[in-house]
C-alpha cells in the first residue's frame, strides 16, 4: 500500500491512464481468455487480481490523500501511516456523502488505486526479472599496417593531402 501510495505521489497522470487502460482492456482479454480451456480457468483469477488491485489502490489512494494533508517526512512510521490512512479515509467519506460528487470521486478513486497498484506491480516485477544479457561487441577489425613514407620533397601531411585528394 505504501509503493502504491509513492507511485501515486510520483505519478498521478500515469496512474490514472494506467487504471483506464486496465478498465478498458479487462472486458476484452476476458473474452479473449474464454475461447480457450485453459483460459477458461484463468479468468476467475484474472477478476480476482484486478478486485484485490482496486482495494488495494483505494487504500493507497486514502493514505495518499493523509499523507497530502499531514506532509510528513519521507521514512513513514506504522502510525504515521494509520493516521494517514485515517484522514484520507474520513476525507473520502465525507466526500461520497454529496449526491452527485460523491459518485464521480468514487469512480476517480477506483480508477487511480487500481492505475498505481497496476504500475508499482509492474514496477516491482521488473526489478525481480534479471537484465538481459549484453551481446559481447564484435572484435574491430585489423587496422591497415602503416603505408611507407612518401619520397615527395614536401612535408609528409601535406603529400598525404594531396594523395587523398588525387583518389577523389
Amino acid at each position: 500500500v505504501g509503493a502504491c501510495a509513492d507511485t501515486l505521489a510520483d505519478k498521478p497522470l500515469s496512474a490514472f491512464l494506467a487504471g483506464l487502460l486496465v478498465l478498458l482492456l479487462t472486458a476484452p482479454v476476458a473474452l479473449l481468455l474464454t475461447a480457450s480451456l485453459i483460459g477458461l480457468v484463468i479468468v476467475p483469477f484474472l477478476f480476482c487480481a484486478i478486485f484485490v488491485a482496486w482495494v488495494v489502490g483505494r487504500i493507497a489512494v486514502a493514505r495518499w490523500i493523509g499523507r497530502r494533508v499531514t506532509r510528513q517526512g519521507s521514512p513513514e512510521t506504522p502510525l504515521q501511516a494509520l493516521r494517514s490512512f485515517l484522514i484520507g479515509f474520513v476525507a473520502l467519506v465525507l466526500l461520497y456523502m454529496v449526491p452527485v460528487i460523491g459518485c464521480v470521486v468514487w469512480g476517480l478513486v477506483g480508477v487511480f488505486g487500481l492505475g498505481a497498484a497496476s504500475l508499482t506491480l509492474l514496477a516491482g516485477l521488473r526489478r525481480e526479472r534479471p537484465p538481459a544479457p549484453v551481446p559481447a561487441a564484435p572484435e574491430p577489425p585489423p587496422s591497415e599496417p602503416p603505408s611507407p613514407p612518401s619520397t615527395s620533397a614536401g612535408p609528409a601531411p601535406v603529400a598525404a593531402a594531396m594523395s587523398a585528394a588525387d583518389s577523389v
